[in-house]
């Protein structure tokens, strides 16, 4: 890989990730995010690719979600206090 490319094929579905040792991105110049920014991004729909919605998506999703939900947060703070003549010697404890 010479050239900084590669090509692999895969069957579908593939999982595709890659490390940090590919090294730093380049910052963008000026001129490339004022270009960026006027590029109309383009989007297809399942039908503009050819694939059938209940083949694709969540209706082909063999999993579904029940709930979605933030938890509710709660601190529960006990305090016990013993007398220390009650409480085994710690002789693991370095000295």
């Amino acid at each position: 890989m010479l050239d900084g490319y590669e090509i692999v094929e895969a069957p579908l579905p593939a999982l595709v990730t890659i490390s940090n040792e590919l090294g730093q991105p380049r910052p963008p110049t000026g001129f490339g995010i004022i270009t960026a920014t006027r590029k109309k991004i383009e989007t297809w729909t399942a039908q503009d690719i050819g694939v059938d919605t209940a083949q694709a998506g969540s209706a082909a999703s063999r999993l579904r979600l029940n709930k979605l939900f933030i938890p509710v947060r709660q601190v529960k703070c006990e305090f016990i206090e013993a007398k220390m003549w009650l409480m085994p010697p710690l002789s693991w404890l370095p000295n």
